[in-house]
């Protein structure tokens, strides 16, 4: 619901397929919390987003690269689906949500999660040159 009364930044309401990539990515993370037990780094068994820290984060990831993440061409060449970046990047606006309306710390603007860009981010993003 949130998602659709906010607008993206630029400035125009999120599309039904975004909104259902942010809930489907929030939907895979409680699975994942549900499935088994995990506890984060204060010692706190997670039980709900609200305990998910960045140590919690990186095990989802870690275990999602591992058990998702597969191959797009036969002889493995070819790159991967791209499926824990794609989580990553989705799951980034539930956590904006917590830390906005909740207070939440954002597992997000802490440097120690892997992989993620983070939106705080101290140095530019940097494209390489071509000599």
């Amino acid at each position: 619901m949130h998602l659709e009364t906010t607008t993206n930044k630029h400035g125009r309401p999120f599309q039904r397929r975004t909104i259902n990539a942010y809930v489907n990515a929030g939907k895979a993370l409680s699975n994942w919390i549900g499935a088994s037990q995990h506890v984060n780094e204060a010692g706190v068994v997670v039980e709900s987003f609200t305990d998910v820290d960045v140590s919690t984060l990186n095990h989802y990831f870690r275990w999602r690269y591992e058990t998702k993440d597969v191959s797009k061409s036969q002889d493995g060449q070819g790159g991967y689906t791209g499926g824990v970046n794609t989580q990553q990047r989705n799951l980034r606006a539930l956590f904006l949500y917590l830390a906005d309306e909740y207070g939440h710390p954002n597992p997000y603007d802490d440097p120690k999660l892997h992989g993620a860009q983070r939106r705080n981010s101290a140095s530019p993003r940097r494209c390489p040159r071509n000599s």
